[in-house]
């Protein structure tokens, strides 16, 4: 059953670890002739300021890294005829990106990579941008994206991808939700029929196998974090 308390994402679960080395590192650095009364008030928290300033700094990086994910997992372009729409590693990409980063920093980093796209820089499927890629076929599975992302990270900040079952069924939804959006886009332009066969069907084995991938490496992400952080992630409560 899927819970109604809000729970850490993967990207949440983290962030004591990374509280850890950042107060660390800012221990180390305090001067000794200063040493008891400036390492008392940095030991027992760091200063909100910075640490609102360091949790963006690392919320940009994220963003610019996801988004350069996006945009690499693109250029694997595989055109099966006669659909007009390329399969790429996107999918795998944006809905492991919900999961990991929930649904706030994941759509921004969702709608980064399409501004970027749309700005004319390369990196849409095959290197390509601009207006035209968005008014074309595969328009509705982009802004499909943005909306499976934050499905993805709604559903991960209620517990799910932490199993391979979870994951999957997380895995499915989001799909289900980029399909929708690129089916109705799709069936504008060239009619329900076609939209299917063209912008449905062929595409259904490829991202059976990528839920396959997700929902193996979600899980062993999880454990990897658990053995990292010593935590057994159960409520956000517990991370603050």
């Amino acid at each position: 059953m899927l819970s109604t308390t809000r729970k850490d994402t993967l990207l949440d679960a983290l962030l004591p670890a990374a509280r850890a080395i950042s107060n660390s590192g800012i221990d180390s650095g305090i001067d000794s002739g200063t040493h008891s009364g400036t390492h008392s008030g940095t030991h027992s928290g760091t200063d909100p300021a910075k640490a609102r300033l360091l949790r963006l700094a690392a919320q940009l990086v994220l963003v610019v890294a996801g988004s350069m994910l996006l945009a690499a997992s693109a250029q694997f372009k595989l055109l099966i005829p006669p659909s007009p729409v390329p399969v790429t590693g996107q999918t795998l990409v944006v809905l492991m990106i919900g999961l990991a980063y929930g649904p706030r920093l994941g759509a921004v980093t969702v709608l980064a990579y399409i501004l970027a796209g749309l700005r004319g820089l390369p990196v849409f499927a095959g290197g390509t941008s601009g207006w035209a890629v968005m008014a074309g076929p595969s328009g509705g599975y982009i802004v499909g994206f943005l909306a499976a992302v934050f499905v993805m990270g709604l559903l991960a900040e209620r517990g799910m991808g932490r199993s391979m079952l979870s994951t999957a069924l997380a895995m499915l939804a989001g799909n289900l939700v980029i399909y929708l959006f690129g089916y109705a886009w799709l069936a504008s332009l060239i009619g329900p029929g076609k939209a299917f066969v063209f912008g449905v069907q062929p595409f259904l084995w490829g991202d059976a196998m990528k839920l396959v991938v997700a929902a193996c490496l979600m899980p062993v992400a999880w454990r990897a974090v658990k053995a990292m952080t010593g935590t057994s992630f159960s409520d956000r409560g517990q991370f603050q």
